[in-house]
């Protein structure tokens, strides 16, 4: 059998190498993000205070948009309401790999209409 104690070394080296570089990327973008939002809060600012809803420049157009974000505060309130009144239309719908896979332990078969992909992969834990 051939020692892989090098190529397990080298995984762990490149690993560890990509982490510190993401830390680096996003310390550095970090500023910058810092800069963008106050120059949109300013920029905010200046539109709201002259009623426009957008200003055109010789370097761009800055302009207002809504957005809006929705979270449930109270889950047993809002499953009551969707299924009472048959909302389903305000639910997105995804499978609980650790309900499912829970299921098929349970009962051998996973829920009707539930696809499952297992992978075999390689992984490694610094020694």
């Amino acid at each position: 059998m051939k020692d892989i104690t090098p190529l397990v070394a080298k995984y762990v080296e490149v690993r560890d190498a990509i982490k510190a570089k993401e830390a680096e990327h996003k310390a550095a973008l970090e500023p910058y993000k810092v800069a963008l939002e106050r120059i949109n809060a300013t920029l905010l600012k200046c539109l709201n205070e002259t009623g426009a809803e957008s200003m055109r420049t010789s370097q761009g157009t800055v302009y207002t948009s809504t957005v809006s974000h929705i979270s449930i505060q109270d889950r047993l309130a809002f499953l009551d309401w969707l299924v009472e009144g048959k909302h389903f239309d305000c639910l997105t719908l995804h499978a609980s790999k650790e309900a499912c896979e829970s299921i098929l332990d349970e009962t051998g078969s996973l829920p009707p209409g539930i696809a499952r992909r297992v992978e075999l992969k390689a992984n490694v834990r610094r020694a």
